[in-house]
């Protein structure tokens, strides 16, 4: 009986990691699909980490801050 309370609770947090995981994954996916776009059109003016969550937002902040160095760099010239 024991046995299979633990086994339970070990599938329950198996569970939520996978899911857990999941979810950064796609939030992975949603901030490449909109770095892509914003690499397509050349939109210097586009920000990326409002929109992003979890650990993407600060992938998304350091892409932020390269695009902002870009347009400074861009207008110096």
């Amino acid at each position: 009986m024991l046995a299979s309370i633990l086994l339970g609770a070990i599938v329950v947090v198996l569970a939520g990691m996978l899911y857990r995981h999941n979810r950064e994954m796609q939030r992975m996916r949603e901030l490449g699909e909109r770095l892509q776009a914003v690499a397509a059109t050349g939109d210097l003016d586009e920000r990326l980490s409002p929109q992003a969550e979890g650990s993407a937002s600060e992938i998304a902040g350091s892409v932020d801050r390269l695009i902002e160095r870009l347009q400074v760099a861009s207008t110096a010239h």
